[in-house]
C-alpha cells in the first residue's frame, strides 16, 4: 500500500498531503480511506472495536504496518 512509507512521519507536508490532499494513489484524503479498509479488515479478522481503541499512541503506527501487511498477504 502506497501510504505505508510514510505511517511514521512527521512531516507537515505529508500529513497534508495524506489527510485533507491528494496521497500517492491519486485518491483525495488517502489515509482516512487506508484506514477505514484497515480497520474493516481487522474487525473481520476478530478483533474487537475494544482492543483496537486500546492500541497506545506510540504504538500505532507498528500496529498499521503490521495490519496494512497482514491485509495485503490476505488479497494476493
Amino acid at each position: 500500500m502506497p501510504v505505508m512509507p510514510y505511517l511514521d512521519s512527521s512531516d507537515n507536508e505529508e500529513l497534508i498531503r495524506f489527510t485533507f490532499s491528494v496521497g500517492t494513489t491519486g485518491n483525495k484524503r488517502e489515509a482516512y480511506y487506508a484506514g477505514r479498509k484497515l480497520m474493516k479488515f481487522l474487525l473481520e479478522e476478530g478483533y474487537t472495536l475494544k482492543e483496537l481503541a486500546a492500541v497506545q499512541k506510540r504504538d500505532i503506527p507498528a500496529f498499521v504496518e503490521k495490519g496494512l501487511g497482514e491485509m495485503l498477504r490476505f488479497c494476493i
